[in-house]
């Protein structure tokens, strides 16, 4: 009976179609392409902790998350979720959601600049970035900064909410004379694919909201496509497990470029999802600031929902979230998660 109703109401109620826009709506940004060149190959793979030290690092820990922001280069690459763990043994090992490069599951998150003016010196993944504070506990914000040799800093103010949701403020302060034009990007970054359970009314992999619609692509898509582009109006890109999910979330009236990539060196498998921004002007003698919200966790309905009206975060259904939930599938599979693992809690002991 639930499968009739789900399938009936996708049948009687589909989801609506991209909106048409004209070039001067949408992001389409000529040159502006974060797709992956081809990755920096592992010869032997890592501890986590014994690559995590050879980097300084700001660490976070709100009690549901642990881990830190990777000073080389300013990005999310160690999480840990607290609450959950691989097997119902409560002295099992927890979740290591995100992961640096050099061990075997590297999965991180990434924000910052490009341009198209090669003069301009912009931070890149081996900048070392110097920071106002050593931790995040869910109370409060620190500041990461990197100056170039041409009178320019870059800022990063990051903070954490009390269950898995990172804001990052980026800004240019440019104190020269030079000007040019600067586009936000935000990233999440995976080295191989997941044990999947390959449920058919369960996705897991590429997704996004694009103009209002839900799309959902396979490892396997990726692999065959290599690069699949969007522009749209709103909305969030990210890749889901399928108890966690990761996810890049610009304004949600910002006209953005989404990008779906995968590249591949000596058999290891890389695949990323990144939103970039609309273009901002930078003066000489001005700066200029642009925010986005990164989603690292478990797929807990009451907290996404949270989310979703708090901030006003399209569902992919063509409603603003916050609007009554009418997707019976997203309704569905989202209490089927949270149901499985409150199960798993209480069986532990945890609850």
């Amino acid at each position: 009976i639930s499968m009739a109703i789900i399938f009936g109401f996708q049948f009687l109620m589909p989801q609506p179609d991209p909106i048409e826009r004209s070039a001067n709506d949408t992001n389409t940004q000529t040159g502006i392409d974060l797709s992956q060149t081809t990755p920096q190959t592992i010869v032997t793979f890592e501890d986590k902790e014994k690559v995590l030290s050879t980097s300084k690092s700001v660490s976070f820990n709100n009690g549901k998350i642990s881990g830190s922001i990777n000073l080389s280069g300013a990005i999310i690459d160690d999480l840990v979720l607290l609450e959950y763990r691989k097997l119902l043994d409560i002295n099992s090992e927890k979740i290591n959601f995100l992961n640096p490069v050099g061990t075997k599951d590297s999965y991180s998150l990434d924000t910052g600049w490009v341009t198209t003016d090669t003069n301009i010196h912009l931070p890149d993944s081996s900048s070392v970035w110097s920071t106002s504070g050593s931790y995040l506990d869910g109370k409060n914000s620190v500041i990461l900064s990197w100056s170039n040799d041409q009178n320019m800093t870059f800022e990063k103010t990051i903070s954490l909410d009390e269950n898995y949701l990172f804001q990052v403020e980026q800004k240019i302060i440019n104190k020269s004379e030079l000007m040019f034009e600067a586009f936000p990007y935000g990233l999440s970054k995976r080295k191989g694919e997941p044990e999947m359970q390959e449920f058919f009314i369960l996705h897991e992999g590429p997704m996004s909201v694009t103009d209002s619609v839900l799309k959902e692509y396979s490892y396997e898509d990726l692999r065959e496509d290599k690069k699949i582009k969007f522009s749209s109006l709103g909305g969030w890109i990210g890749i889901t497990d399928k108890y966690w999910q990761t996810a890049i979330i610009p304004d949600q009236n910002e006209a953005i470029q989404q990008t779906f990539s995968y590249n591949s060196a000596n058999n290891e498998d890389s695949y990323q999802t990144d939103v970039v921004g609309s273009k901002i002007s930078v003066g000489s003698n001005s700066q200029v600031s642009h925010n986005f919200k990164l989603f690292a966790g478990p797929k807990i309905v009451k907290v996404i929902d949270g989310y979703m009206e708090k901030f006003g975060i399209d569902v992919g259904i063509g409603h603003v979230i916050g609007d009554p939930p009418i997707h019976p599938l997203f309704t569905l599979r989202t209490q089927m998660l949270d149901l499985h693992y409150s199960r798993i809690m209480e069986e532990s002991g945890f609850l």
